[in-house]
């Protein structure tokens, strides 16, 4: 389980971004192309880049960005971030963090 801490809001189009790395080095740009799905586990459902959420890749940085406004209000702290390809078409479970997804007025700055 990773230190990671996040927080969106509900009905919003924030997003979270991952920075995807095996044994420290960031994936390839290939590696982020040939990724097929991505999955969130959280507060006991699965949602997926296919129909709930949109995914976006830059395979020039090695990360992942998910809009994940769509997921029902609450807290978890073992949320789980599942990466899909060909290779591993039953999933590889990235990372547990933690999410929030709030109801809260979004700050104005």
């Amino acid at each position: 389980m990773s230190d990671i801490v996040e927080k969106a809001y509900s009905g919003r189009d924030n997003s979270l971004r991952f920075e995807l790395k095996k044994n420290g080095i960031t994936l390839t740009e290939q590696a982020i192309t040939d990724i097929t799905e991505v999955q969130i586990y959280f507060q006991g459902a699965y949602y997926s880049s296919i129909g709930d959420f949109v995914l976006i890749k830059d395979g020039t940085n090695g990360t992942i960005e998910l809009a994940v406004g769509v997921l029902p209000i609450g807290k978890d702290t073992k949320t789980e971030l599942i990466i899909f390809d060909d290779t591993h078409t039953n999933g590889i479970v990235w990372d547990i963090f933690s999410l929030t997804i709030s109801d809260e007025a979004v700050p104005v700055l």
